[in-house]
Parts: structure tokens; sequence; C-alpha cells
């Protein structure tokens, strides 16, 4: 009887350290689930960018008049982002862009955009793809418009340098609707801004 007392105790304690460990093992993992996870709820990061900016067609109706009377320009902006989860991320930008005219006057903005940004990962690389909209003052000469609406549709490749630093390229489609009580100078430009953008990320 003492003997088999003495058998089942040793089992018990033999269990026991196994589940332990098995517990310990599991509390591992998801440590390292945790850390693979590139990022998490709460996450910041602030964005800097430049770009060069095709027009696609400005000046006329965009739906229906693909000849554009402005030149290759340039846009730049700044921006910061905060995750909701590993995935998804809200934010705003702003920004600025000029386009040179083939009258050799110069077409310029200052958006300021809100943004809904998902972003799946791969190793050490992000892929975010961001919907914005928002508003902007816009000027040719000595007019302004205020405010035209500013659409952008982007999607980018970016690579996490460390925990802090990533650098990607990005493609951003642009839209900029403009509306007047005459309907004969309604237009729709549109763009194509392809570019470099370094984010900082912190927590």
């Amino acid at each position: 009887m003492k003997r088999f007392l003495l058998i089942l105790s040793a089992l018990f304690l033999i269990g026991s350290s196994l589940f332990a460990e098995d517990s310990d093992d599991i509390e591992v993992q998801d440590e390292v689930q945790d850390e693979q996870a590139m990022n998490v709820r709460g996450d910041k990061f602030i964005k800097i960018a430049l770009a060069g900016s095709i027009p696609l067609n400005f000046g006329g109706n965009s739906f229906k008049d693909g000849e554009s009377q402005l030149e290759v320009g340039g846009t730049g902006s700044i921006g910061f982002y905060y995750f909701l989860n590993e995935y998804m991320a809200l934010g705003a930008d702003l920004g600025f862009g000029y386009q040179p005219t083939i009258g050799s006057n110069i077409f310029n903005y200052i958006p300021l955009t809100f943004a809904a940004m998902f972003q799946p990962t791969l190793a050490k690389f992000e892929f975010p793809i961001t919907l914005s909209v928002g508003a902007a003052v816009e000027n040719y000469l000595s007019e302004t418009y205020f405010p035209g609406l500013f659409l952008k549709a982007e999607a980018g490749a970016f690579y996490r340098i460390n925990p802090t630093w990533s650098l990607g390229f990005t493609g951003t489609w642009v839209g900029m609707p403009q509306w007047f009580k005459n309907s004969d100078y309604n237009y729709f430009g549109c763009f194509l801004d392809v570019g470099l953008s370094m984010r900082y990320h912190f927590f």
C-alpha cells in the first residue's frame, strides 16, 4: 500500500511538473507572437512624404476631356497615424502641391485630409492601403478656390529598417473636383503621385 502511495505521489509530482512546463511554454509562445506583431493597438507613426505629381487630365471634365493644361509638378506632406489594431489605423495629413501650367504659371494647393489605412505585413515589409478625404485651398494666379474637395487613394510598400524607422514608396491617385454656379466651368482634376516616404514609429 505504501509503495502504491509513493508511486501515485511520484506520478502526481511528475504530472504537475509537466503541466507547469506546458504553461510556461504557452506563455513564451504568446510573448513571441506579440513580439512578431509589427504593430499593435496604440502604436503611432509620423510620415513625411515627397512625390512627383503627374496630371492625368486637368482643365476640363476628367471623364470627357483627356487634355491636360498642366505639366509634371511635385507634392509633399506630413501625417500622423494611430493604430486601432495590428492592421487598421486612422490618421491625418497636411500637404502642399504645385503644378506648372503650359502658360508658365503655377497652380498650387494646400490640402488637409483625414485617412483610414489598412496595412498587411510580411516579415519586415508593410503594405499600406489608404483612403483619404478632406479639403484644400487651391490657388491659380489671383483666383482662390476654397473649400475644394480633395480625394486620395494610396498604396505603398515599406521596409521596416528597425522598430523606429521604415522607408518605402507610394503611388497615389488624387481627385480634385471644382464646381461653379455656371456648370460650364465645372471640372475634375486627376493626378498620379509617385514618391518616397519615411515613417517614424513610436509607442
